[in-house]
Formats: structure tokens, C-alpha cells, sequence
């Protein structure tokens, strides 16, 4: 369960990736409880995943909570008893929860079908726990990997589109071919053999449902693995000097297209 791989020794990717924003920013998820800032969407999130790669597993670990407000004795009732077996409380109490629930179900049995992962589903494992040491970096590494087949390594991700710029864009924000990169890091450290392909399973449930394969680029994963390696250099200097700064002063960095001269701005002369 999500519980028993939490309690296992080893740094993972959700607390790495913060390095990223900033040292301070890794100390709070060090410090954080394991299901501090659960929320609705996160709820949903392991539900659908659960119903695409363990669908065996959603009766026994998630509860539907029928009442209209997550709040009195009901609800308090309710989360009581899922706490104690160790559920996922997916909230189904209205129309627009009832709706997001057979969304949730429609899309994976579309993510099901689709050739790839219904490939890797038959020839590989799901969930998979991987742990070892990392040689280079002298750390006990762990990752919970969605979809590992010999052919695949496949990560789903709800990014609200299947528009590949899109998933690119996303993917990009939220670090998935940085995790693509520590997961293959996983599998080097516990002696395992990597996939021939590493790729997201990218989806939508509205205005439609839709699922496609992006591959990820092998030269993006040793990218990111590059930038990871760095990541894990500044948390052992900060574990070693116990600072961990957030940002600091300076000049408003703003993107690149800010201010930026549209076309009709020019006057083109003849020549």
C-alpha cells in the first residue's frame, strides 16, 4: 500500500523534485507529514489510477462518501472508518462528484485499450516498488513506478489535454521526464532491467475522453538526470551546514516574451 511504501528508508522523487523551487521548499516536505495536503483531486488522481493499472484493488481501498457536505458527523464518521482500513475517501455525494466518478471509470477503460499499455499490462507489472543504493550519488533511492513491462515504462499523467505541445509544456512545469530520469535511476540501483522505451500516458476526460503515448526522448531523460544529480549535491550541502535557503534577492526575471514587439508594431518601407 501507498502507507507501507512511505514508511520504507529512502529519498524519492515527490521530495527531490522540490529542490527544484528551493532548499527551503525540500525542508517542508522532509518535515511534512506522508498525507499532509491530501486533497479531492488527489483522491481522484489514485482512484484513476488504480482503476487502469490495479482495478482489483479499488473495492478494498477506497470508500464513496454519498453525503452532501464533507462536513458533521457523517463525514467525520466516514473518514473515521476509511482511516482505520486504510482507504481513500473519493467524495460522490452530488452530481457533479457522480459525473467525475464514471468520467474516472470511462477513461480507464479507454487507457486499458489503448495497444501500449494494454501490452505492458499483459507482459509487465504495475505499482511497482523499486529501492537500492545509488552508487553515484551514495543514497538509498525508491520510486513507486506505475506501468514497468520489458518493452515500456509508461507513466499516467492527467494533464487536462492530450495536445502534445501541450504535455510537453506540462510535463515540463511538473518534472515528469525529471521523474522518468530518478526512476531509471530505481531501477539501475536495485539491478534491474530497464525498458526498451520510456514514454506518459497523457489523458482527458473532457469536453472528451482521449488517451495517447508521448514518448519521452532518451537525450531528455540523461538531461534531467543531469539536473537531478545537481539537486542532490545542494541537499547534501545543505544537510551538511543544516541551511536551507529559499530564494533570494534580486531582479524581476520576467519570460521571455514580456514586452515583446508585436508584428503590426513595425513599419515595413518599400525599398
Amino acid at each position: 500500500t501507498y502507507d507501507e511504501y512511505a514508511k520504507i528508508p529512502g529519498i524519492n522523487f515527490s521530495t527531490i523534485k522540490h529542490m527544484r523551487d528551493s532548499p527551503k521548499a525540500c525542508r517542508a516536505v522532509l518535515d511534512a507529514d506522508s498525507r499532509d495536503g491530501d486533497t479531492d483531486s488527489r483522491a481522484m488522481l489514485r482512484f484513476q489510477h488504480a482503476l487502469v493499472l490495479e482495478p482489483e484493488v479499488v473495492e478494498r481501498d477506497f470508500a464513496f462518501f454519498t453525503g452532501k457536505t464533507s462536513q458533521g458527523k457523517a463525514w467525520d464518521e466516514a473518514n473515521a472508518e476509511a482511516s482505520k482500513a486504510g482507504q481513500t475517501i473519493v467524495k460522490a455525494g452530488t452530481p457533479t462528484k457522480k459525473r467525475d466518478i464514471a468520467a474516472a471509470r470511462a477513461m480507464a477503460k479507454v487507457v486499458r485499450a489503448h495497444p501500449d499499455v494494454a501490452h505492458a499490462l499483459l507482459t509487465g507489472e504495475t505499482e511497482v516498488v523499486v529501492e537500492g543504493m545509488d552508487k553515484e550519488w551514495g543514497r538509498i533511492i525508491k520510486s513507486r513506478q506505475d506501468l514497468l513491462s520489458p518493452m515500456w515504462w509508461l507513466d499516467m499523467k492527467d494533464y487536462g489535454s492530450t495536445n502534445h505541445r501541450h504535455c510537453g509544456r506540462r510535463a515540463w512545469d511538473l518534472g515528469a521526464v525529471h521523474q522518468a530520469a530518478f526512476n531509471r535511476r530505481c531501477l539501475i540501483a536495485a539491478g534491474r532491467r530497464l525498458p526498451e522505451h520510456w514514454g506518459l500516458i497523457c489523458v482527458q476526460s473532457k469536453p472528451y475522453i482521449d488517451a495517447v503515448r508521448l514518448t519521452i526522448d532518451p537525450n531528455d531523460i540523461d538531461a534531467a538526470d543531469a539536473e537531478l544529480t545537481k539537486w542532490v549535491g545542494r541537499l547534501a550541502e545543505c544537510e551538511r551546514t543544516n541551511t536551507w535557503p529559499g530564494h533570494s534577492d534580486g531582479m524581476l526575471d520576467l519570460p521571455s516574451y514580456a514586452f515583446a514587439p508585436e508584428i503590426e508594431d513595425f513599419t515595413f518601407g518599400e525599398e
